[in-house]
């Protein structure tokens, strides 16, 4: 008896624990999809809350007022803040940590408050335009969830602290109905986006699928020439030693070129591994999949020369205004391949908007941390507007007609998955700068290789 008790305890535990991985995953997909302005909003938490409670309880007059909430409040937001030092096991927990913070802070407190003071003007705008607000950080789904459980909860908490809470009058009814109102178009115009969004990312999966097969086909072919070509080069070598050495033949070829042609092959044969790499990044950034890195340990200044030696700069005076300092050089964990890519993107638009300003030069430079290393990239273009630089990294955000919206996204992954992140600083008309970050080796992570 006994033990059946003890089994069945465990399998309802594991069915448990995968329904909770299951909703914890599907939260992460989502927040990670959307992306998620908890920097802007936790510093907007941390004034907001304790300035207002200053202004309500010493500036002006309200029927009802709660410290305690605001600071719970000020501290959820503070929690987004201090991301970076979370632990590790706790991380995994962050996008939950994020919608609650946001339905707490937002639906629950706006409501809460507006309902202890009385349906209050103030608060009922404020209500209202938490309604739009809502919207802008997360997808539509999770709006409409937060929302109700929100109100919800709300609600609960007023009627449960309330002695004797408001009788619903015909004004009460018409004020729900306009909120209830405004949540519905808000959801409905938020669906349709969100479809639209989706539409453009199945075009997309499929014509980069597309292009993909089409390019492969020729890069097969290509490499199997070039593995016939090294089987009989060595023959093809020795025998035209043999005739010259007899000299069956006048023309000689210098043995620098011999060199060249005996080197070709493996360069040659590198640079269509690497392009098959470059077409399944692409394939798993469209497809919204993890970009798989193995973690081998580099010199982030031998990965920003060999990126600066492969890039196709379209003109010597392209090549002339990048300038770098390889000094300190640090090594990190990751893929080479993936890495360049990463200076390609940033290559790429940098010089783009370098033409498009008629002025500016990239400068390149490495810093080292105790916990960080750092690899600046800047360039003086055109620079970034605030209303774009919010939304940098969002994918299919793009602020030219014709870009994709998804090589600067792409960057974020790559640089998530080792560990690391990118961030960018721009001033409108004077600089865009890319300040990317590598957790720094320790001493035992060096020697664990060796």
């Amino acid at each position: 008896m006994g033990a059946n008790f003890k089994y069945r305890f465990q399998l309802y535990g594991r069915k448990i624990g995968s329904l909770i991985n299951r909703f914890k995953q599907t939260i992460d997909q989502r927040v990670e999809n959307f992306g998620a302005q908890y920097i802007a909003f936790g510093i907007f938490g941390i004034l907001n809350y304790p300035i207002y409670y200053l202004i309500w309880k010493f500036g002006s007059y309200q029927s009802y007022e709660n410290l305690g909430l605001r600071i719970t409040c000020t501290l959820l937001c503070a929690g987004l803040l201090l991301k970076r030092y979370w632990p590790k096991k706790l991380l995994s927990w962050f996008s939950v940590y994020w919608l609650f913070t946001l339905g707490f802070c937002l639906p629950f407190f706006f409501f809460f408050m507006m309902l202890k003071n009385n349906g209050a003007t103030v608060w009922l705008m404020s209500a209202n335009t938490i309604v739009f607000w809502v919207l802008l950080l997360v997808d539509w789904l999770s709006y409409i969830c937060i929302f109700s459980l929100g109100i919800v909860f709300a609600f609960a908490a007023y009627y449960f602290t309330t002695p004797l809470p408001m009788v619903p009058t015909s004004y009460t009814w018409g004020v729900v109905a306009q909120f209830l109102g405004s949540f519905i178009v808000v959801a409905f115009f938020a669906r349709n986006k969100q479809r639209f969004d989706t539409e453009k990312l199945n075009s997309m999966r499929s014509l980069s699928r597309s292009i993909a097969h089409e390019l492969r086909t020729p890069l097969g072919a290509l490499e199997n020439s070039f593995v016939g070509i090294r089987r009989y080069l060595p023959i093809l070598i020795k025998s035209y030693h043999t005739a010259h050495e007899a000299k069956l033949i006048k023309e000689e070829i210098r043995p620098d070129h011999i060199e060249t042609l005996k080197n070709i092959l493996d360069e040659s044969q590198l640079e269509i591994q690497y392009s098959h790499m470059v077409i399944d990044t692409m394939l798993s950034n469209v497809n919204q999949a993890k970009v798989p890195q193995k973690l081998e340990r580099h010199s982030i200044s031998h990965c920003i020369e060999n990126a600066l030696a492969r890039y196709p700069f379209t003109n010597e005076h392209h090549k002339k205004i990048v300038h770098w300092n390889r000094h300190p050089d640090f090594y990190f964990k990751g893929e080479e391949i993936l890495f360049i890519h990463v200076l390609f993107n940033l290559l790429k638009n940098a010089l783009y908007f370098i033409d498009k300003a008629q002025k500016g030069e990239i400068k390149i430079w490495l810093e080292k941390g105790s916990e960080y290393n750092y690899l600046h990239f800047q360039d003086t273009g055109t620079g970034i507007s605030e209303d774009n630089l919010k939304r940098l990294f969002t994918r299919f955000h793009s602020t030219e007609r014709h870009g994709s919206g998804l090589g600067l996204a792409f960057c974020k992954n790559v640089m998530q998955n080792l560990g690391g992140d990118i961030k960018c600083y721009s001033q409108e008309g004077t600089f865009t700068e890319f300040v990317l970050n590598f957790p720094a080796l320790r001493n035992r992570d060096i020697r664990s290789e060796q």
